[in-house]
């Protein structure tokens, strides 16, 4: 970031988004548009989804909110989902908040149960842009689990430096 707060403003992601190659997965969402995959939009298409990935601090919320607005999109966040799903009264919150104070991961099973949930809220029922889905999937048994949402037409990892996530994280 150019003004040192950790954080990047709407005129640097533009300015970058050709460095990071963001443009790219911009142009083969335009250009492929949403025709294969299984979850549909409301107008029968298949959805366009967008896996966000990096260490934490790296910035996945903050550029998943980003390309979701400038693409149109719903930006999924499973760890806060996760989190306010461990609060609830269902099924799976005891299961859920035992595996987060142990620092494992939620079973794949659960996981996309809670992504099932956020699918049928109607802020992402009434979208039809690209779902983008925020540090997930975490590990390779979840890839089929993001491919149920609909046609994952691109993965952005976002690499940091080990000493500025951790400088990030400990402001």
């Amino acid at each position: 970031d150019e003004n040192g707060d950790g954080r990047i403003s709407r005129e640097e992601f533009d300015k970058y988004s050709q460095r990071w190659k963001m443009a790219a997965v911009y142009e083969r969402y335009r250009e492929a548009g949403s025709d294969a995959g299984s979850e549909a939009s409301s107008d029968g298409r298949s959805r366009a989804v967008l896996c966000i990935l990096g260490g934490p601090g790296s910035g996945k919320s903050s550029q998943a909110a980003l390309l979701a607005e400038s693409l149109g999109g719903v930006h999924l966040t499973l760890g806060m989902a996760l989190k306010s799903e461990a609060a609830s009264s269902s099924d799976n919150s005891a299961e859920i908040s035992a595996c987060m104070q142990a620092g494992r991961l939620v079973p794949t099973a659960i996981v996309a149960d809670v992504l099932r949930k956020l699918q049928s809220l109607p802020s992402v029922q009434g979208c039809d842009g690209p779902i983008l889905l925020d540090g997930f999937p975490r590990v390779a048994e979840q890839v089929d689990v993001a491919a149920a949402v609909g046609e994952v037409k691109g993965v952005l990892f976002l690499d940091a430096p080990e000493e500025v996530l951790v400088k990030r994280l400990s402001r």
